[in-house]
């Protein structure tokens, strides 16, 4: 769940780096968090793995973009509100009070 809960985040955080101007925070999450962003991919590619066999790779693949596409959309409705909800992700990411571990 930590792994699939880390895939949302990121893509919605990849989106608001797109969409809302937020690259330099997006670069900040991603440095801050890196090991853990790691930790949970393997995590997840290895779920795809179990779960779908030989195909898990392009399950995965699929799961990846229909959640950017589905956080771009929302994002392409509410614009403002994503920004300002995406931002406050961001802030309370970065602001160094939060633990260095996503989970």
């Amino acid at each position: 769940m930590a792994a699939l809960q880390s895939r949302v985040l990121l893509s919605d955080l990849m989106v608001s780096a797109l969409s809302c101007n937020e690259q330099p925070r997006y670069n900040a999450f991603v440095t801050k968090y890196k090991t853990d962003l790691g930790k949970q991919g393997a995590m997840l590619q290895e779920f795809f793995r179990r779960a779908y066999s030989g195909s898990g790779r392009p399950q995965m693949n699929r799961f990846v973009t229909d959640l950017a596409n589905n956080s771009s959309n929302y994002s392409l409705e509410h614009i403002g509100l994503y920004c300002q909800e995406t931002g406050k992700e961001f802030a309370d990411l970065l602001d160094g009070k939060q633990p260095s571990s996503l989970a």
